[in-house]
């Protein structure tokens, strides 16, 4: 699955995701279209519906090409959903992504991101990883990285769990990825119940994703 290209465009979306922080100001930095509360992939792969933001504080930002992209939801609160999506551009690269073996498809893409983490964060680790086959086949996954979170406190950055999904759509890997700051807020439950409660965040904001016909996939990534 390294030998994907189009996989390594991510590194400079998701080392920025990383960074990012808070703003006290509501702005947007997006290359293609938002309308009525819905966000438009410009190269016509899918549509999110743009998840609640408190505001002061709402940034959307993000950047989609013909390989892949990303685009960042966040606000003050420590909320996050960001969206990742790499799209094989050449024969070979769209074999593996269509691959029947799909676990060695997600594993591969689960390691990429992991480095990619590791260059900004190097004790990023894996907390969590199953697969998920209901009507489709994901991958979710728990990284904890330490001090990396999208807060920071008195100039120091926060620790932070990131729960992503992976999915297979046609010729791309989609990922939803969300935040949890352990501690933030108090009372805060159990480490496994805060991953099924990302995982149901995931879930939920999967169900406002439509993906374009000419971009769906004919089988890859299911049962």
């Amino acid at each position: 699955m390294t030998k994907i290209t189009p996989l390594l465009l991510l590194a400079s979306a998701i080392l920025a995701g990383c960074m990012g922080g808070g703003s006290y100001r509501n702005y947007t930095d997006y290359n293609g279209k938002i309308e009525n509360g819905v966000l438009y992939d410009p190269c016509g792969r899918f549509t999110i519906k743009v998840p609640y933001l408190a505001e002061p504080g709402a940034v959307i930002r993000g950047r989609f090409e013909k390989q892949g992209g990303s685009v960042e939801f966040s606000d003050d609160f420590g909320k996050l959903i960001r969206v990742d999506i790499v799209t094989a551009v050449d024969p070979q690269s769209e074999a593996l992504v269509r691959s029947p073996d799909w676990k060695r498809t997600f594993a591969g893409n689960r390691i990429i991101i992991g480095e990619l983490y590791k260059s900004v964060c190097p004790k990023t680790e894996v907390l969590h990883q199953e697969y998920i086959t209901t009507e489709r086949a994901m991958d979710f996954y728990v990284f904890n990285m330490p001090e990396c979170s999208t807060l920071s406190e008195s100039g120091k950055r926060q620790d932070a769990w990131r729960a992503s999904i992976t999915i297979v759509e046609g010729n791309s890997l989609f990922t939803l990825t969300t935040q949890h700051i352990p501690g933030l807020w108090k009372n805060d439950m159990p480490q496994q119940e805060v991953f099924m409660e990302m995982q149901k965040t995931l879930l939920d904001t999967l169900q406002t994703v439509t993906f374009e016909p000419a971009h769906q996939s004919a089988g890859a990534g299911t049962r």
